[in-house]
């Protein structure tokens, strides 16, 4: 646990400060103990059922040797260097989402800067883009409910927190992080509603929420996303189709000002896309015009309102 972190946390059985002991944190009012091993501190004690069946879900998946563990360390190193090449990219396909969404990122970020400060990460998965916001000068607290967190391209960089826990109970004071950030992440909430209040308690009024490359299907899209992340459920990995207009409802409720954002598509990715799905790519100049409608991975990102 980082020295400027520790003072950011609270005790998640009884709201009191926390203090840095010879084997993790120790809470200055009860009992409770969270453990750090190799520098991630755990807060994942008695899990939500949800939460824990996912993250059995993803060991499970990943079933990987020490071995493959390794070299998808290595490679995790070479992406965070931008020198991925495409022979890494075949293969780990998860390095492939990564470099689209990382893309994403960027551009959302050049429309919309990070302010300077703490960022709180949800479901950063192996920190992937945690660089991003250490390239932008900020600190990261980086949180996710699995192992991946060891594996962190710039696990030593001491502007990175690691910890494991639950996106709905983050163990932070009230108004102490200046963004709260998520990449594909959100719609694995198994309380959407309560995503977004514990966003708008740990940000500081006037703070950023960036939810980046979520799916967020229009009214027009939402009956056709019936079979979504099927296969994901089926293993235990929580997927959940929420509709477009839900997302703004849930965001306005917990005290936010939200704005969508949409990534861009220019004609030759709308007919590559067309493409995959068998569709003729003469319609890709007749679908632009309804973008907006048709879309489903949008960024969502608002401001916590106060003073």
């Amino acid at each position: 646990m980082r020295d400027w972190a520790v003072g950011l946390f609270r005790c998640p059985a009884c709201g009191a400060a926390l203090r840095r002991e010879a084997e993790g944190l120790a809470c200055a009012s009860c009992p409770a103990r969270y453990p750090t091993d190799d520098d991630v501190t755990s807060f994942l004690d008695r899990p939500n059922a949800i939460v824990a069946r996912e993250a059995s879900a993803v060991s499970t998946l990943d079933g990987q040797s020490p071995e493959a563990t390794e070299r998808l360390r290595v490679l995790l190193g070479r992406f965070d260097g931008d020198g991925v090449s495409p022979q890494d990219l075949l293969e780990y396909r998860c390095l492939q989402h990564a470099l689209d969404s990382r893309g994403q990122i960027r551009e959302l970020l050049r429309s919309h800067p990070l302010s300077p400060g703490v960022v709180l990460e949800i479901g950063a998965d192996h920190c992937w883009a945690s660089s991003v916001f250490l390239d932008a000068g900020c600190r990261v607290i980086a949180l996710d409910i699995t192992d991946h967190l060891r594996l962190a391209p710039r696990a030593s960089d001491p502007g990175l927190c690691r910890i494991k826990s639950d996106m709905n109970a983050p163990p932070l004071r009230d108004g102490s992080v200046d963004t709260v950030w998520a990449t594909a992440a959100a719609h694995h909430s198994w309380d959407l509603g309560r995503t977004f209040r514990e966003a708008a308690r740990v940000l500081r009024p006037g703070g950023r929420l960036y939810f980046a490359c979520e799916p967020m299907p229009s009214w027009l899209r939402y009956p056709f996303g019936t079979d979504f992340g099927h296969e994901e459920r089926a293993l235990g990995i929580n997927e959940t189709w929420v509709p477009r207009g839900r997302w703004l409802r849930l965001c306005a409720t917990a005290g936010f000002e939200p704005e969508l954002v949409f990534p861009a598509m220019d004609r030759e990715t709308v007919a590559s896309r067309l493409r995959s799905r068998h569709l003729p790519t003469a319609l890709a100049p007749l679908a632009l015009p309804f973008l907006r409608t048709l879309q489903v991975s949008i960024h969502l990102v608002a401001t916590k309102l106060g003073s």
